[in-house]
């Protein structure tokens, strides 16, 4: 959930610091697109921070995220906002129309059913990679990384998401690019993976480019979306004409600890 309404954090004179949209992140309350104001200095700022909202999430510039850890924040993605201008760089209006080479593989429109994106969510982030987030159980992980993508969390689902299914796997879901209408930035791709055996390699990038096609045709005039540092993926937005926008790093601001002294047992 997002408020668009920029908040501000202010100093202990009451001084405008920073400005931020007030969000959330995995249940936590979140401070996002924090932008320190002008000739603000950083260390007031991640004090600041830390004082006004212990145990939030924070997503800052690089330099002022690298403060706060040094405060004791958890790091969370360190990530970037990358964006294509359909307008100055128009995609070609044939991807709209790609398939797969193999027959046995059928690319659709996007199921609005969390558990058929449950086993390939789950195949595409092993431990290790840079996105893989733990969870405690296959409900948690719908409830927390799947479900938002498609109940109008994050903004509707629009039309041009695509997925592809394999007839081999009884039509299970393989591949997904879900795209949502993030206003203000517009279209956004709140996710795309695929599973990784060899035999589904490029699906990822296939559906990528058909819905970047999709979207273009329906008038759409620019598409963004975040990739985490380390992610290998990276290399195909660039090809893809995906132009740097943000770097941010997000981390959990540290809580503060209760004090042994005093208490009644």
């Amino acid at each position: 959930m997002t408020s668009d309404e920029r908040k501000v954090l202010t100093g202990s004179k009451g001084q405008p610091l920073a400005t931020f949209l007030r969000t959330t992140r995995d249940g936590l309350p979140a401070a996002d697109l924090v932008e320190p104001t002008k000739g603000s200095d950083l260390a007031a700022v991640a004090n600041a921070a830390i004082a006004a909202f212990p145990g939030w999430a924070f997503s800052a510039p690089p330099d002022l995220g690298r403060l706060l850890l040094e405060r004791g924040a958890t790091p969370l993605r360190h990530a970037h906002w990358l964006a294509r201008d359909f307008v100055a760089d128009p995609p070609e209006p044939t991807w709209s129309r790609l398939e797969s080479a193999n027959p046995d593989l059928a690319i659709g429109p996007a199921s609005t059913v969390p558990m058929d994106y449950l086993d390939a969510a789950e195949a595409a982030y092993p431990p290790g990679h840079p996105d893989y987030e733990p969870r405690e159980s296959a409900e948690e992980r719908m409830a927390l990384d799947i479900t938002p993508l498609l109940d109008g969390t994050l903004g509707p689902l629009l039309a041009a998401s695509t997925v592809a299914r394999d007839a081999g796997r009884s039509g299970a879901l393989v591949a997904v690019c879900l795209v949502t209408d993030r206003t203000p930035e517009g279209p956004w791709v709140v996710e795309v993976f695929r599973r990784p055996e060899p035999r589904y390699a490029g699906l990822g990038r296939l559906l990528l480019r058909r819905t970047m096609a999709g979207l273009a045709i329906a008038g759409y005039p620019v598409l963004g979306l975040t990739v985490t540092e380390g992610n290998p993926a990276r290399a195909t937005y660039d090809r893809l004409g995906f132009q740097p926008v943000l770097e941010s790093l997000t981390v959990r601001l540290p809580s503060p600890r209760r004090s042994r002294a005093g208490g009644n047992s």
